[in-house]
């Protein structure tokens, strides 16, 4: 929560920050009593994105204006960041803002829809007429689509719940791919749910350089996340294995304990050391 103001003094963590920022009270569906929480460990990553960020700013003011300066990122800041739209529109409309799960004020249909296979499911989201239109066509123009209450966005809207369980009766007759070509090829919005090893394994990311293969000894190849953008000018990141247990004793030794080398030696043989 940062080293300032009163609660400075808390201890906290990723989901910790979730609750405390507001998060998790919206990153829920509208019909729980109870916050669905979630498997991640956000926002550790963005955090360390942005402390990456706020050092290049500090060094370009540095050589700007001179001096050092302090920069510092709390976690429950950047939870709080993730939603000022939400904050926003609660100053302006107080109570206007809660768990809306997949639901939108502006597009239907909306959501994730499950696809014949195992856990095979897209996201769709319409936004406009035109786009509707595109949908309803791909859809073979079912009798259900030409309703006059789905004309407009607002009629959409209004009536998402049914558009989408009629909407989830078509998908469900195909394959997550079917969807996906079908649907991009003629300009609606749609993307396919992937899980952590197609991820790893998509050819688009891999011809991106996002996936970065490492040698972990005792491990073998894995595969890491690469760099959250791609520059023409600047090298690759720079990666190499966790190291070893004991694996730099003997540098830390040489340069942090200024011992030399006889004497190492001579720890290492009677077990003060290990290497």
């Amino acid at each position: 929560v940062g080293s300032r103001g009163p609660n400075s003094h808390w201890t906290g963590y990723g989901p910790t920050t979730q609750t405390y920022g507001g998060l998790l009270h919206l990153w829920d569906y509208d019909d729980d009593d109870a916050p669905a929480t979630n498997g991640t460990i956000f926002p550790d990553h963005a955090a360390g994105r942005l402390c990456a960020l706020a050092g290049i700013a500090a060094l370009i003011g540095r050589d700007a204006r001179g001096g050092s300066t302090h920069s510092e990122v709390a976690q429950v800041e950047v939870v709080v960041n993730m939603i000022a739209e939400q904050l926003l529109k609660e100053s302006l409309i107080p109570g206007s803002t809660g768990p809306v799960g997949n639901r939108h004020d502006q597009r239907a249909p909306r959501g994730p829809f499950r696809c014949t296979g195992e856990e095979q499911w897209v996201v769709i989201s319409v936004e406009n007429d035109e786009q509707w239109d595109s949908l309803v066509n791909a859809m073979g123009s079912p009798d259900w689509a030409t309703d006059a209450k789905l004309a407009t966005v607002e009629g959409r809207v209004a009536n998402a719940e049914k558009l989408n369980e009629n909407v989830a009766e078509w998908v469900l007759q195909h394959s997550r791919s079917e969807v996906f070509d079908l649907l991009q090829s003629v300009g609606v919005p749609c993307g396919p749910m992937i899980i952590g090893m197609e991820m790893l394994e998509d050819p688009h990311l891999d011809a991106r350089g996002w996936t970065l293969d490492i040698d972990q000894p005792g491990v073998g190849y894995m595969k890491l996340e690469g760099p959250a953008w791609v520059s023409e000018h600047m090298g690759g990141p720079i990666t190499f294995p966790s190291p070893d247990l004991a694996g730099h004793t003997r540098e830390i030794a040489q340069e942090v304990l200024k011992m030399d080398d006889d004497m190492i030696d001579d720890f290492i043989e009677r077990g003060i050391l290990e290497v």
